[in-house]
């Protein structure tokens, strides 16, 4: 979502069918350790604690991918 546009992110509103696919996948990556199959699939509950060191890691993520498209963008302007 984030890469798909040179404006800021939270400036350039993604269509809904790839939002309502990115928050499916999420919802269903996050939900598949609870169900009943996971335990013969091999999945486990993420303990609270990593759960959040990716929620951190995914925002810092966020916050170069944004910072690396200012930059980028930037020298294209300046060298045109």
């Amino acid at each position: 979502l984030i890469m798909r546009t040179r404006k800021r992110f939270y400036q350039s509103r993604p269509s809904w069918a790839l939002l309502g696919s990115s928050l499916v996948i999420t919802i269903v990556a996050f939900a598949l350790p609870y169900l009943p199959l996971a335990s013969a699939l091999g999945f486990v509950v993420l303990p609270p604690n990593l759960v959040i060191v990716l929620l951190v890691l995914t925002i810092a993520y966020g916050a170069v991918t944004e910072l690396g498209k200012f930059f980028f963008y930037r020298q294209r302007s300046v060298v045109r």
